[in-house]
């Protein structure tokens, strides 16, 4: 049984537990997608803190001969969190696919017509192991045409009516950046929904604008419900969803930077690619605790990592990044505590 409380707040912001069955996050906290564990195995992952990872079901799916279980397969130590997967269905469909009781698309590795409904959504995310995910909603841009934003915000509306007594799933918020709409979306949630999902968030490219869309919802949304986004693949992005209000923020803004070269610290960013490194025996951090950090690895031994074009470059910096983000989520939720969450977001948060 999926349960959420809030234990302490410092509005916008709030401390809570979410009870998984197989785990239990603290929130605010940020959860990579399951592509962590191309990088790192699921108990390096629990050693630095990760206990959730999160999942596209579609996606998944058609990586599959059969579908199974991931956790199960995988004898994962994390809990597993679901989209709906209507980003992946929405993007494969033709504009005659967008039906009233779902969406029509042709998988394309063999060209199979699926047609996906809020049901089978629900019954493809138990099937893959998920312990929480969320409904399906018609899928649009957040910079989409006002009239393409209203038919999703109807649409999604209509399936949210048929929505069961189902306490592992999430209500999606869609409307874009239209405060009319995502109040339309907000009044058609069902009472007994454990928490949001607000979606279309991703798609927003400038902090100011995800920080206006974050204060027009966040104090309309209940208080004892769980609040969860995706946002774009930056830092910045990340704690701005976190300083705005949201208790899970689904990213991987840690492993896009790991990707690139890119190390963080508390206080900036080291592009480790860049000659000047090829010197330098410091670890990236020496008040990070990580692994990588406490281990034998240096700037200048990851900097050569990067000339040979070595895989383990990327999963050591994954790994020093993740374990970054989640310290800095622990002390977002102990400033809570003390009633000094907006003040470390002001001082702390970039």
């Amino acid at each position: 049984m999926v349960s959420f409380k809030v234990i302490s707040t410092d509005e916008p912001l709030r401390k809570g537990q979410l009870d998984l069955g197989r785990t239990t996050l603290t929130t605010p906290t940020v959860i990579p997608s399951l592509a962590a564990l191309k990088y790192l195995t699921t108990g390096q992952l629990e050693s630095i803190g990760i206990r959730t990872l999160f999942f596209d079901p579609l996606r998944l799916a058609m990586t599959m001969n059969n579908i199974r279980n991931v956790a199960q397969i995988m004898g994962l130590k994390q809990a597993l969190i679901a989209t709906s997967g209507a980003a992946t269905a929405y993007s494969l469909a033709k504009p005659r696919g967008r039906k009233k009781d779902g969406v029509n698309f042709h998988r394309p590795d063999n060209n199979q017509l699926v047609h996906y409904t809020p049901v089978s959504a629900h019954q493809l995310q138990v099937k893959l192991g998920a312990t929480l995910g969320e409904a399906l909603s018609r899928d649009e841009n957040y910079y989409a045409p006002v009239d393409d934003l209203v038919a999703a915000t109807q649409q999604t509306g209509e399936w949210l009516k048929t929505m069961s007594e189902e306490s592992s799933l999430l209500a999606p918020i869609v409307g874009g950046g239209l405060k009319k709409l995502r109040a339309m979306s907000l009044a058609g949630v069902p009472g007994n929904v454990i928490g949001y999902s607000i979606q279309q968030l991703a798609d927003i490219d400038d902090d100011d604008e995800l920080r206006r869309i974050l204060q027009q919802i966040m104090p309309e949304l209940l208080t004892g419900k769980l609040r969860l986004a995706r946002v774009g693949n930056s830092a910045a992005n990340v704690m701005t969803a976190l300083g705005g209000g949201i208790d899970l923020v689904q990213s991987d803004a840690a492993l896009i930077a790991a990707r690139h070269g890119i190390a963080w610290t508390d206080n900036h960013d080291l592009v480790l690619s860049k000659a000047h490194f090829a010197g330098d025996a410091r670890p990236i951090s020496s008040s990070c605790p990580c692994p990588v950090c406490n281990g034998c690895y240096s700037r200048q031994s990851i900097h050569y990592l990067l000339e040979q074009s070595a895989p383990l470059a990327t999963s050591l910096l994954f790994e020093h990044n993740l374990a970054l983000q989640n310290a800095k989520s622990k002390r977002l939720q102990q400033a809570i505590d003390d009633g000094q969450g907006t003040t470390w977001v002001e001082r702390y948060g970039g």
